[in-house]
């Protein structure tokens, strides 16, 4: 392609589209969409984290915070002429995932207490204080690791934390119950924890130790274990549950593993932050690889949602890319947060589905 957004690897297509083409475009509310680009507007103008992994598309600072500052001047009754008079839509189309990929989480909820006793014995852990994280030129991907011997290793996995090798070097916030609903917070990247002290706090992801994020579900499909289209987060869960043994094999065969941090004075009925450190909510939210995409990009999604009893539905809007995830790689995919509570983990647990997306890039004028 040329224009404004052509780059040296020509992978991933972005064709112009006239927003009248888009389909649904014209019917749908475009109000929830502005009020987050605006809980996004505060960090494009101060060039935060929007732009600290050097994204491939669409990543001009300068114009996006002129479209910043525009939007913290817009009623929400304008969304509609804003997005139209300040963005111009290109279709994404990535020859390595042609037909898109859409998948979901949520906050996740457990049981749990500030003490160890009793039922409560898995540690939910605040970052290590020897764990290092360097960033590479041009704010390319992190490395994670810990200083042996006076050289940089990788940080201790997932089974070498489980065996204790945290001893000493994390607090841990909460323990919890169970170890089934442990590794859950670790894949979603925050929870709301009811304490037995009948109080509830939330937690939020802060750091990870840097090992590659391997989908448990997915390693049980290639094991034979699971029929690919029966494979869902329920699903899973309940396998896991059926025996303690082998659920702690797997789960270890995942390296990959989040510390976080104790959330205070966020009302309840906002999500937690994204990687944007801006709230999240539910169906307006979208976390996307940062690899390809800044943070605060609108994006059109057309795909198909599950609905509880009621099967699939069209699930076209815009949503915000305001978070990222391990698990999220390349340039047509993205995450839909749906929020907390049990529809949304419903939703999570079987949303994967192929879809088609369209990035709002800035008019350059």
């Amino acid at each position: 392609m040329t224009g404004l957004y052509t780059i040296a690897t020509p992978a991933v297509e972005l064709t112009p589209e006239p927003f009248e083409t888009i389909a649904g475009w014209m019917d749908f509310d475009l109000k929830p969409a502005l009020r987050g680009f605006q809980r996004s507007a505060h960090d494009l103008l101060g060039a935060g984290r929007a732009f600290s992994r050097g994204p491939r598309y669409g990543g001009d600072p300068a114009q996006w915070m002129r479209v910043a500052e525009a939007a913290l001047q817009t009623d929400p009754d304008d969304a509609q002429t804003f997005f139209e008079s300040r963005f111009k839509p290109h279709r994404v189309y990535d020859p390595h995932r042609p037909e898109g990929l859409f998948t979901g989480y949520y906050e996740a909820q457990a049981l749990g207490s500030r003490h160890r006793h009793g039922r409560y014995q898995h540690p939910l852990y605040g970052r290590p204080v020897d764990l290092i994280r360097h960033t590479g030129q041009h704010g390319s991907d992190a490395v994670y690791g810990r200083v042996e011997a006076d050289k940089l290793v990788p940080y201790h996995t997932r089974a070498e934390i489980e065996a204790g090798a945290l001893e000493g070097k994390a607090d841990v916030l909460f323990w919890l119950d169970c170890p089934i609903d442990l590794f859950f917070i670790h894949v979603q990247g925050s929870g709301r924890i009811a304490l037995d002290d009948g109080t509830q706090v939330r937690v939020a992801y802060i750091a990870k130790n840097g090992h590659p994020y391997t989908s448990i579900g997915a390693e049980l499909v290639v094991a034979g274990l699971f029929a690919r289209d029966r494979m869902s987060m329920q699903a899973l869960r309940q396998w896991l549950a059926e025996d303690e043994t082998r659920a702690r094999a797997i789960m270890r065969r995942n390296a990959s593993y989040v510390f976080f941090r104790e959330l205070v004075g966020v009302p309840a009925e906002s999500g937690p932050p994204g990687a944007q450190e801006v709230g999240l909510e539910a169906l307006v939210s979208l976390a996307v690889d940062r690899r390809f995409w800044p943070l605060g990009l609108p994006v059109w999604i057309d795909t198909m949602t599950p609905r509880m009893m009621k099967g699939p539905e069209r699930f076209r809007r815009l949503m915000i890319a305001q978070d990222t995830g391990s698990a999220i790689r390349g340039a047509s995919r993205g995450d839909i947060f749906f929020g907390a509570g049990q529809d949304a983990a419903y939703a999570a647990g079987y949303m994967k589905a192929p879809g088609d997306m369209v990035v709002l890039l800035p008019n350059p004028a």
